[in-house]
């Protein structure tokens, strides 16, 4: 879990922590429900400050350390490619107008087109995406695939949305991110709070603006998407898998 998800939970929960019940079982429970709180607090505090970037950086450049690379090389992936953040308004159900916040963060691009997930998940924030746009490209590199790294999000939770209030800001965010999307350039996936249909509706959405003559030509501007507008069988078993795999065949290697 993240960690402002956790803490988020804990102070949602405090008055469980310190019920009575729970209480009976610690030996100074009136100290515990009055320090708990302050704890808390604290972890608050602690969870701002938290940089899960920094955390990122530093561990590539551990690793950076121990193969002596390049000085040239570590300035080039110090710093994100691009980095995109957008403001952008749907229309809700009950016609109010709700501006939203999204982010692509496109991190390298030197072994090929920018490659990561868009999010849907109320902690998405820019430092969040920056470093899982990091870790994508070595994730990348580390596998041997011709891609490089790049992460997206948006700020909502998706539970809290109907069909279609989900479906105009899927829509809305593509078209927001305009032509900085696309096949042979940057290549959306699902991740957290998003699907197959998500990815199948950023395709259509980004197709449509495209030239009729070029336009079927589009299809592959995101993986991950449905098998009825070309995605690959797999595609949602392909992460459980790899882990069983890895468990079953690790330990012989």
């Amino acid at each position: 879990m993240h960690c402002a998800s956790l803490y988020k939970t804990l102070l949602q929960n405090i008055d469980f922590l310190t019920s009575s019940t729970l209480l009976k079982r610690v030996s100074s429970p009136l100290k515990i429900r009055y320090t708990l709180p302050n704890i808390l607090g604290k972890i608050g505090t602690d969870v701002e400050k938290f940089s899960l970037y920094k955390q990122a950086s530093e561990q590539w450049q551990k690793a950076a350390d121990f193969f002596e690379l390049d000085r040239d090389v570590r300035t080039v992936l110090s710093e994100p490619k691009n980095e995109i953040s957008i403001n952008f308004p749907v229309r809700m159900d009950n016609q109010e107008l709700r501006l939203f916040r999204g982010h692509r963060i496109q991190h390298n691009n030197i072994l090929g087109p920018f490659k990561g997930g868009i999010r849907f998940h109320p902690m998405v924030n820019h430092d969040e995406v920056k470093a899982l746009a990091v870790w994508m490209t070595f994730k990348c590199a580390l596998v041997g695939v011709p891609f490089g790294g790049a992460k997206g999000g948006v700020t909502v939770d998706p539970r809290e949305l109907s069909s279609g209030e989900l479906m105009r800001l899927t829509r809305r965010f593509t078209h927001a991110l305009g032509s900085n999307i696309g096949p042979e350039y940057d290549i959306p996936a699902p991740d957290a709070g998003t699907n197959a249909k998500t990815m199948a509706i950023i395709m259509d959405t980004f197709m449509n603006a495209q030239n009729t003559a070029n336009r079927n030509a589009q299809r592959h501007v995101v993986t991950g998407k449905t098998l009825t507008v070309g995605g690959s069988l797999g595609r949602e078993k392909a992460t459980g898998q790899g882990v069983v795999y890895f468990t079953i065949m690790g330990p012989r290697k």
